[in-house]
């Protein structure tokens, strides 16, 4: 389904980049095709556009004319045509495609928007396709995840989430990036969305100095600072290895050679509590590892964070559990649940990334916020 589905967008975006070059406009894709071009596993459910759109070159036609004309381009039995939204109460560019056989849908929304810009030197092409720079993309779906949650659902917002950090990493990877904004008003509502974004996902600073919002948007200024950790004696670990340590501050120490279960378990807390800290997050060990700790002789088999919230925080376990595979996925992984009905991952630390793990080489991690289980939400410090 998912070919057939990009077929039908690819021949739409054909149709609508061909009639609208005859009719001398410059053009660039944008939205959840521009993601698929750019490598990210996307499906579009529409087909969206930009119409490069310089103040210079004098008035422009409205959108409602242009899709007009659009219909009026378009030849053969493959054609465009306008709907009238209910919903919205506005015409709807549409793409009808009579080469889809059989019960397969052969109908595609079309999103066209003016931009006023110069910037057509920053157009990518890409398979034929012309694409607007992947820097534009990534402030596109920030817009969306920025979206109040009493207009969106949180499905929606963590897969806009999902895309942006993912676009993060191929933009982390580009060697020539070039970070002049294509659209400048966009670029400039985007500074206080991407001082949200690196709140919750503080892994991602880097990358979004890279695409050039500046030191201003530091992970220290991003996150209100910390207390600092007050000194207290530690419960002694009742463990082999005396190299096992708890305190997120202290530099990280060599790995040990042929852990056993419990020594892996305690190291997977150790990773976890160190990069939740550089993340700004303070969390807690209870269940069976604080058992352990205090001296309990049954072995661990997992560990069980409690992750202290800071007031008015909206973050969630799935993505404090996606914020440790980002910051290191060597070690940390997720799994789906289970339950196919669950809308939640397992999170895993593991010794090394190969395909196959065992008992001794990975464990479980849940990541539990205040209220779960009736955990109560305490002061960090």
């Amino acid at each position: 389904m998912t070919r057939i589905q990009m077929q039908l967008i690819n021949n739409a975006a054909l149709a609508l980049i061909t009639i609208l070059r005859r009719m001398n406009y410059t053009c660039a894709l944008c939205g959840d095709l521009a993601c698929y071009g750019f490598g990210i596993e996307r499906v579009p459910k529409k087909l969206e556009a930009l119409i490069l759109a310089p103040s210079t070159r004098g008035v422009w036609p409205s959108l409602e004319t242009l899709k007009v004309q659009l219909v009026q381009h378009s030849q053969g039995q493959s054609r465009f045509f306008i709907s009238w939204d209910t919903q919205d109460n506005s015409n709807v560019l549409s793409y009808f495609d009579h080469t889809m056989k059989g019960n397969y849908e052969k109908i595609c929304v079309i999103d066209i928007s003016f931009i006023e810009t110069t910037a057509v030197h920053l157009i990518r092409d890409i398979d034929g396709l012309p694409f607007v720079p992947i820097s534009y993309v990534v402030l596109q779906k920030l817009e969306e995840w920025a979206v109040p949650l009493s207009k969106t659902s949180t499905k929606a917002r963590r897969a806009a989430a999902d895309i942006i950090q993912a676009m993060l990493k191929l933009v982390h990877m580009l060697d020539n990036l070039d970070t002049e904004p294509l659209y400048p008003p966009l670029w400039d509502a985007s500074r206080e969305r991407v001082q949200r974004f690196i709140s919750e996902y503080s892994g991602s600073a880097a990358v979004w100095k890279k695409l050039g919002f500046g030191l201003e948007l530091s992970i220290a200024k991003a996150i209100p600072p910390l207390p600092p950790i007050q000194p207290s004696e530690p419960p002694q670990i009742l463990c082999s290895s005396p190299e096992v340590f708890l305190d997120p501050t202290e530099p990280q120490l060599p790995p040990i050679a042929n852990p056993t279960r419990t020594q892996m378990v305690i190291m997977a807390a150790q990773d976890s509590i160190r990069l939740l800290y550089k993340c700004g997050w303070r969390s807690a060990i209870f269940g069976g590892l604080a058992c352990f700790l205090y001296g309990n002789s049954r072995s661990p088999n997992d560990v069980d964070l409690l992750v202290l919230l800071r007031p008015g925080s909206t973050i969630t376990a799935e993505e404090l559990k996606r914020n440790l595979v980002v910051l290191d996925p060597y070690h940390f992984f997720t799994t789906p649940s289970k339950d196919p009905q669950a809308a939640y991952c397992i999170l895993w630390y593991r010794l090394t990334n190969a395909p196959a793990q065992t008992a001794q080489t990975a464990c479980k991690i849940d990541l539990l916020l205040p209220g779960t289980l009736n955990l109560p939400n305490f002061p960090p410090s």
